[in-house]
């Protein structure tokens, strides 16, 4: 159960800033004409972590196979609202999974993966996830009443944002230094 719930942060982390960096590195290749080179290179780089990440959101579904499986025992038992895979909100659920877990896979093939054009097609879809997901929690009214009062702890927000692009940085220029790395060596 940790190491799902492992599994979905880290490809929380790499998605979240996946869609924070994409329109700041394209509209960098094409304003910064000197640096096209490099922003190239972390464009590409970008995208490998974004498929680390599809891997990833799939590995997770996988390991909580569990969970489905007593899920089913517990919608037998009428508790069908536990579980997304079932009930009226399962486009929401096999939707998030598709366009944050299998469309991302067509990264896989080197020509879009290095393509600057990859960032305005996957930006929009990985984001299009995460309105899913907020969709899906949102959908269960039961636990929602008409006056319920919505509090955003913005000191938590702005801390966890912070850290989820710092830790995306850091990863992001890991695979670019990388790659450039073995690229040179690959030329000598």
């Amino acid at each position: 159960m940790q190491f799902t719930k492992l599994l979905s942060v880290v490809s929380d982390v790499l998605v979240f800033g996946y869609v924070i960096t994409a329109l700041p590195l394209f509209a960098g290749y094409f304003l910064l004409k000197k640096l096209r080179g490099k922003t190239k290179g972390i464009i590409s780089a970008s995208n490998v972590l974004l498929l680390f990440s599809a891997l990833v959101y799939l590995l997770h579904y996988l390991f909580s196979r569990n969970d489905f499986a007593r899920g089913m025992e517990e919608v037998r038992e009428g508790y069908a609202s536990a579980y997304p895979y079932y009930d009226s909100y399962w486009f929401s659920y096999w939707g998030g999974i598709l366009l944050r877990g299998i469309i991302p896979l067509l990264l896989f093939f080197p020509r879009i993966r290095n393509s600057v054009w990859s960032l305005l097609v996957f930006s929009p879809i990985t984001a299009l996830s995460f309105f899913l997901f907020l969709f899906e929690s949102l959908s269960y009214g039961e636990y929602i009443t008409a006056t319920h009062v919505w509090y955003v702890d913005w000191k938590e927000l702005i801390v966890g944002t912070t850290v989820y692009v710092v830790i995306y940085a850091i990863l992001l220029f890991i695979i670019y230094f990388a790659k450039s790395f073995f690229e040179k060596r690959k030329l000598q």
